[in-house]
Order: structure tokens, then C-alpha cells, then sequence
């Protein structure tokens, strides 16, 4: 039998933002961990939230095989460590610097009141199995996630704003939210011609990118169930994944 342990540690700050001011912070610290067991033709799972006995979670992963949900073993002997933690905005700071960014908004963007979140995480993730492999991530990002709302407005919001990323610039967030500010004061007359969308990707693949995650797929769940090798695309469309550090504004392990 072979097994593997998967074991996520998140620590969240999250900022409630009401009526254009810091209204609360939340604090939440979780630990989760996984066990698989294979025998050759199928697998096992268990798992447990906060503080786990690994040699009972071995025996309920192993004793899970007796399911018979069928499941191909390929472990390797990996060992890799990476820490992408970045200084974005100490913890205990996290308040202070929401509060300024907020008062700074309202001065360059008066006629509007900012109201949902400013979001910091910490993520380490750690990676074993019976082959030996042993991987390890560490690494944090912040999301800041404004809705705005026309002080003259009867619309719950009119436009919104978000940052994701490893870094945190005042300067940049408080200019573009008045860009957004002012176009959406500006008001132009509709034309009577046909005009290009632009539309956030994410919209559009989402709900794509879901059915493709592995579980979505064995379980026939998703849209592409059974339906390797076939040519779903059109020739125009193509798909970048790409996997450099580098590049990435998301706080996802490996």
C-alpha cells in the first residue's frame, strides 16, 4: 500500500469595510489534513480539520479502499521547499493601513462610499508520501475588494474594484479608483452602432476551469466527463498556463 499526506495551514486577516470606514477585523486560523491510501487499483481518502492523529487518519484512509473507487497510483521521490513570503503589509498593521487607504479614497472619489473588504493571507502547504517525496510551500498575497456605491444612487452598488496580488501600493489603488470614479460620473450617449465587449476572463472561464479540476471529472460531474480525446475547442481558442513564480498574483501552492 502507498500513501500520501497533504497538510494546509491558512492564516487570515480580513478587514470589514462599512460605510467607506475599517468596521471590523477577523481573524481565522485553520489547519487541514489530508491522507490517501492506494492499493494498486483504487484509493482512500480521510481527512480532518485542527489537530490530527496521522495513525488513525492511515487507518481510515486505508480502510476507505474497501469503497472500491478506482484510482491510479504514481507516486515520485520529489523534494522541493519554496517560501514566497513577501513583506506586503505586516499583520498588526493591516487596520492602520486599510483606515488610510480608505480616507484617501474618499478624498479623490467624494461622491462615492466604499463598502466589503481588505483580505491578507498566509498559506503553508506541505507535501509526503511512502516514495519519499517531500514538498513544501510557504507564501502569503493580498486582496483588496471594493465595492462603490453613487452617495445619489438608489443602486446597492455601481461599480467595483479589486487588487490581487504580492504587493500593496496606496498610490496605484487610490488612482485607480478615482479613474474608476470619474468614468462612471462621465456619462456618454449610447451609440447606435454595434461595439466590442470587454469582459473579465474570469466570468467567462470560471465555471470552464471548475469542470476540469481532476474529482470534478472522475465523478462525471463536470461538462468534459468522458470525454478525453475528443476536440471540444474551436482552433481559434487557445489555453496559457503558466507556471512561473514570477507571474504569479496568486497565493496557490507548487
Amino acid at each position: 500500500m502507498e500513501t500520501e499526506k497533504i497538510v494546509t495551514k491558512r492564516e487570515g486577516y480580513g478587514v470589514n469595510i462599512s460605510a467607506g470606514k475599517p468596521d471590523s477585523l477577523r481573524k481565522v486560523v485553520t489547519t487541514f489534513t489530508t491522507v490517501r491510501a492506494y492499493d494498486g487499483q483504487h484509493i482512500g481518502v480521510a481527512g480532518q480539520i485542527g489537530k490530527a492523529d496521522d495513525s488513525e487518519l492511515y487507518k481510515k484512509a486505508e480502510a476507505a479502499l474497501s469503497r472500491g473507487v478506482p484510482y491510479p497510483c504514481s507516486l515520485s521521490s520529489d523534494k522541493k521547499q519554496v517560501d514566497n513570503i513577501k513583506k506586503i503589509i505586516p499583520a498588526e498593521d493591516i487596520v492602520k493601513a486599510s483606515s488610510s487607504l480608505l480616507s484617501r479614497i474618499e478624498q479623490a472619489a467624494p461622491c462615492f462610499t466604499a463598502s466589503n473588504k481588505i483580505e491578507l493571507e498566509y498559506v503553508e502547504k506541505e507535501y509526503t508520501n511512502s516514495k519519499g517525496s517531500h514538498l513544501k510551500y510557504a507564501g502569503n498575497n493580498l486582496e483588496v475588494t471594493l465595492v462603490f456605491k453613487d452617495k445619489k444612487s438608489a443602486n446597492i452598488h455601481d461599480f467595483y474594484y479589486q487588487h490581487r496580488g504580492y504587493n500593496y501600493n496606496e498610490d496605484t489603488i487610490v488612482s485607480d479608483c478615482k479613474m474608476l470614479a470619474d468614468a462612471f460620473l462621465n456619462e456618454v450617449a449610447e451609440p447606435e452602432k454595434k461595439l466590442p465587449i470587454a469582459i473579465d476572463s474570469g466570468m467567462v472561464f470560471a465555471r470552464v476551469i471548475s469542470d476540469l479540476i481532476p474529482e470534478v471529472y472522475c465523478n462525471g460531474a463536470g461538462k468534459f466527463a468522458g470525454k478525453i480525446g475528443q476536440k471540444l475547442f474551436s482552433d481559434r481558442f487557445t489555453l496559457s498556463v503558466d507556471r512561473k513564480l514570477a507571474n504569479k498574483d496568486i497565493n496557490v501552492p507548487f
